[in-house]
């Protein structure tokens, strides 16, 4: 295993999400110079997947006019810009762990009502393959999913998905050859699945949005395995029209 999670990096986080630089105090989330580096989502934004529009006249973004989307709704926290990329880069590729808690304590911030609201349940986070998770030592969606659940007291259903084939990277493919590739990629853990009460509601959990390919996919599985409704909650997703 290439990193283990390390618990004492969730509990004290060492760097800023926003530049990786040292902080100063172990009760810090950003450094003075990124505080308020990342813009949030704000209105108007896609009903339907959370996406920021550029139409202010918009209520759904092409892409979600196009596509009969297998979830409920989706939210996205920040806008997907330079910086954010490297900072979900460094959380996923270089072992900083700690950044999860920071990432989770804004997520609450911005969509504890809607959490509320919507009566979700259960948490899952997107799972990656175990030969990733090997190599990279954890599911960065996990880490999310666990923090997220200390802070607002909602079970987390860490291994209740699977991911049965390990895909390419999907970020440079098209609609089309993502849907193949992730046909029959995930499947429900027949083993955690077996005693788990199913829930009606349920919000997976997610580091990016791009084409929605991955959110229907286990949507529709959680749905065959008895779930009533499938939300979203992802750090960033990029703009619609």
């Amino acid at each position: 295993m290439k990193i283990k999670y390390r618990a004492i990096d969730i509990l004290y986080p060492g760097r800023c999400p926003g530049c990786d630089g040292l902080l100063s105090r172990d009760d810090e989330m950003f450094c003075a110079g990124c505080a308020g580096v990342f813009k949030c989502i704000g209105q108007p934004a896609c009903y339907k997947c959370g996406k920021k529009l550029n139409n202010e006249n918009a209520v759904v973004c092409n892409d979600c006019i196009k596509k009969d989307h297998s979830y409920e709704r989706g939210f996205a926290l920040w806008e997907y810009n330079d910086r954010l990329r490297n900072s979900i880069a460094f959380f996923k590729y270089h072992g900083r762990a700690e950044y999860a808690k920071v990432y989770a304590v804004m997520l609450k911030r911005r969509f504890s009502k809607e959490i509320e609201a919507l009566d979700i349940e259960a948490f899952v986070p997107v799972p990656i393959h175990e030969n990733r998770l090997k190599n990279r030592g954890y599911n960065q969606a996990g880490l999310i999913a666990r923090e997220l659940g200390k802070l607002t007291g909602i079970r987390v259903l860490d291994n209740f998905v699977i991911r049965v084939k390990n895909t390419v990277p999907l970020k440079e493919l098209s609609d089309k050859d993502r849907a193949k590739m992730l046909k029959d990629a995930f499947a429900v853990n027949k083993t955690s699945a077996e005693g788990t009460v199913i829930p009606e509601n349920i919000m997976m959990i997610d580091d990016i949005y791009t084409t929605g390919s991955t959110m229907d996919n286990i949507s529709r599985l959680l749905k065959s395995a008895g779930v009533k409704n499938v939300y979203f909650l992802v750090l960033a997703a990029g703009r619609g029209f």
